[in-house]
């Protein structure tokens, strides 16, 4: 009998490996081809790679520079890592028109080379999609369940600290130890850019930091938050901020340099060591990250904000009123006169009410200072030596600070 169709040599000896998983896949294209083979996600994290350059680290980014950025056919490119730059093509892993990551080839000179190893890159791309999807899909199946009664713990839906521990144990999460919660979040957030890409790899890299402590990562992607329940391993009042602190500034600054990366920032609550008080943790994480915004704090924890979180809740009407009964002649006074006496009074403040360390911020002489705040004791009717009204500016300016007044 005739044979009609002749399946390729490289069909049968890709097919033999493929189900032992993407490196042996790619090893045997590399086999094949004789060409260095990397795997990519979308951020161009490499993922495994057939062939061992010179000063590569192994978690390094790959740099590609092609005429578009989000490359979703085959394209001739340039691939920089590692100080050197090489000629090599980029192929796209897409399932159902979502993007999975790339597949890069090395030493692709140009379209005539390309298509002579197209049909048999594209087949291993194809390959790759199976097993990346596959794996998406079992991940995802694995966080619907966790998921559920992580968002119970965080909203004090449940009531029994044994039920709570016992089922947390089924996925390795010891919550007899102490807890806090860490929010992570892009400060500007579009749920229609690579946003969701950036707080997926910023996930990634929190499960890398925890997973080095050997506790399982307890991790919740919701929105545009990261949300992490922290163990503390040696929980004691002198190690447990600087423990959280460093867990946090380093996972900022590794996701604040991804590529395309947006600004991500975080807010910390407090140790609970009972698991029924978590969702009292990521209330006071969530109000953390907000006030460290707008103060500029970098690794806000509620704990350390004082006056300002107490502000951050109250009543708006209350505040305003509260301000403008504290400052509001001050502030008249400076609209009608053009001047700039409740700066004065501000810088002031924020010196402790020293008259030295003022005088030296502001570049004022001394008797100068001593008159314009005479002038402000005029018109505030006030003595500002009182404890009392210090206590009162200082409120109302951080009521200024907080509510933009």
């Amino acid at each position: 009998m005739k044979e009609l169709y002749k399946v390729p040599s490289y069909v049968k000896e890709l097919m033999s490996v493929s189900h032992l998983g993407i490196e042996p896949l790619l090893q045997q294209l590399f086999t094949i081809i004789k060409k260095p083979v990397s795997l990519t996600d979308n951020l161009f994290e490499i993922q495994c790679i057939t062939h061992q350059f010179d000063g590569l680290d192994p978690e390094k980014y790959v740099k590609v520079e092609c005429e578009d950025s989000y490359i979703l056919e085959t394209v001739l490119c340039d691939i920089s890592f590692a100080g050197t730059t090489y000629k090599g093509a980029l192929f796209p892993i897409v399932h159902e028109k979502n993007k999975l990551g790339n597949l890069i080839v090395f030493d692709i000179e140009g379209e005539e080379e390309l298509s002579q190893y197209a049909e048999i890159i594209q087949y291993v791309a194809m390959l790759c999609t199976f097993q990346m999807q596959k794996k998406l899909e079992l991940k995802k199946e694995s966080y619907k369940y966790k998921d559920a009664f992580l968002f119970d713990l965080l909203y004090g839906n449940m009531k029994d600290s044994r039920d709570i521990i016992e089922q947390a144990s089924i996925w390795k999460w010891n919550l007899t130890q102490p807890h806090a919660v860490v929010v992570f979040s892009l400060t500007q957030y579009n749920n229609y850019s690579s946003d969701q890409l950036i707080l997926s790899k910023t996930s990634s890299i929190i499960e890398h930091y925890i997973e080095k402590t050997n506790q399982t990562p307890m991790i919740m992607n919701r929105k545009n938050q990261v949300i992490v329940f922290l163990p503390i391993i040696n929980s004691s009042d002198n190690s447990e901020n600087k423990v959280i602190r460093n867990f946090s500034e380093n996972v900022l600054s590794e996701a604040n340099n991804l590529p395309t990366s947006g600004l991500i920032a975080c807010g910390i609550g407090n140790v609970y060591t009972e698991p029924t008080e978590l969702y009292r943790s990521f209330q006071e994480a969530k109000i953390a990250y907000e006030l460290g915004l707008l103060l500029k704090i970098q690794t806000p924890f509620f704990l350390e904000l004082g006056l300002e979180r107490i502000l951050y809740k109250h009543d708006l009407h209350e505040l305003k009123e509260f301000y403008y009964n504290i400052l509001g002649e001050l502030d008249e006074y400076d609209a009608k006169n053009d001047g700039n006496l409740l700066e004065t009074l501000e810088a002031y403040a924020t010196n402790q009410f020293d008259m030295t360390k003022t005088s030296e911020v502001v570049f004022l002489h001394r008797n100068t200072l001593r008159y314009r705040l005479k002038k402000i004791e005029d018109i505030l009717q006030l003595k500002l030596d009182d404890i009392n009204k210090r206590l009162d500016i200082v409120a109302a300016f951080k009521i200024k600070r907080l509510r933009n007044f």
